[in-house]
């Protein structure tokens, strides 16, 4: 629940996982997130990635790929249609 960039390294740093929900989605916030997962993947515990509603814009779609293919991410979550579209299986555009 943390956003703040200020605040990352210090959550990051007492947490045991960190999940990455693109539910409330904006710019800032995705590159808030890809910090955190760097901060997260440094210290070598599970980073969760939350497909929420991937599949009903190209900005979720677009962002949910940036983050798999730039940072470790250990575990996804998704429904089936959120999992197929990130899987390249459906795509509604």
């Amino acid at each position: 629940m943390a956003h703040a960039p200020e605040e990352i390294s210090e959550i990051t740093g007492i947490a045991d996982s960190v999940v990455l929900n693109i539910g409330t989605l904006t710019v800032d916030f995705v590159e808030s997130m890809k910090m955190a997962a760097k901060a997260t993947n440094i210290r070598k515990t599970p980073v969760i990635l939350d497909f929420c509603g991937v599949g009903a814009s190209k900005l979720r779609n677009n962002k949910a790929s940036e983050l798999i293919e730039q940072k470790r991410i250990d575990i996804i979550k998704g429904n089936s249609s959120e999992i197929a579209v990130v899987a390249g299986k459906r795509c509604p555009y």
